[in-house]
């Protein structure tokens, strides 16, 4: 379909899921390790040998193939949900995705205009670069009846999120050790289905899926949409029947 293209994406991982314990990382030195990968990767992709040495990684003169089709190489975004993430993607001079579901609609904008003048501080042309907003969705003939379908599904991602960071910050305490900021902030959170629809997705029809999107593009100067459709336990048939309608009646309109 591509014929290779394609974009690159990284991100911290999920705290919460208990991977940094399991690979012996420190999640402290998440953002050091995350910017030197990159370096590495772009290195690997657009040099005809490789060979670095560095604080986290010991690489000898080796080759890499196959290398991406795109010259000198695809588009690279960092995914984060916090400010210091932001600050990192920002001295790195690289594309941004921000999740609107892990953040409220004001800390959306914040971490987004943090971004674009975190670029110019470190030198780099924000006309250059781009940012991209993870959003989930499902839409329907009415807002109704997408908020029926998309209900339960939705939600069990939520729970199934919440549960992991409750037992995971309990986990941490009772090892007497210090919660990674974003669990800090977010570990008890509860949220209503009504608070996700309104401030954490774009679930409706299809004029208030334009017009919502159309809004948060325009605050946050994103040029990108990753449009979440099977997020959850949503049906897959309702997962395609939302794409379609997407795709028909969405798209044409932004």
């Amino acid at each position: 379909v591509s014929n290779g293209r394609m974009d690159f994406a990284a991100g911290g991982g999920h705290p919460h899921s208990r991977a940094y314990e399991c690979f012996g990382a420190d999640h402290k030195s998440t953002h050091d390790v995350m910017a030197e990968s990159l370096e590495v990767i772009r290195k690997a992709w657009s040099e005809p040998t490789l060979t670095h040495s560095g604080k986290f990684f010991q690489i000898p003169e080796v080759i890499v193939n196959p290398k991406p089709i795109q010259n000198p190489l695809p588009p690279f975004y960092m995914a984060t949900s916090s400010l210091d993430g932001v600050e990192v993607v920002a001295r790195l001079g690289i594309n941004m995705f921000l999740p609107i579901h892990t953040r409220t609609p004001e800390q959306v904008v914040e971490y987004a205009n943090a971004y674009w003048a975190g670029l110019k501080q470190h030198g780099h042309d924000p006309k250059t670069r781009e940012l991209g907003l993870l959003i989930p969705m499902h839409l329907a003939g009415t807002s109704g009846e997408a908020k029926a379908r998309a209900e339960a599904g939705v939600m069990s991602y939520f729970k199934t999120i919440l549960d992991l960071r409750i037992d995971y910050t309990d986990w941490l305490t009772r090892r007497g050790v210090e919660l990674p900021t974003r669990l800090r902030t977010a570990a008890g959170a509860q949220v209503a289905f009504e608070t996700v629809c309104e401030k954490h997705s774009v679930i409706g029809d299809a004029n208030l899926a334009v017009g919502k999107i159309k809004k948060l593009t325009e605050q946050t100067s994103a040029a990108h949409v990753l449009a979440w459709f099977n997020i959850g336990t949503v049906p897959h048939s309702l997962v395609m029947e939302s794409m379609e309608r997407f795709t028909k009646d969405v798209m044409p309109k932004l």
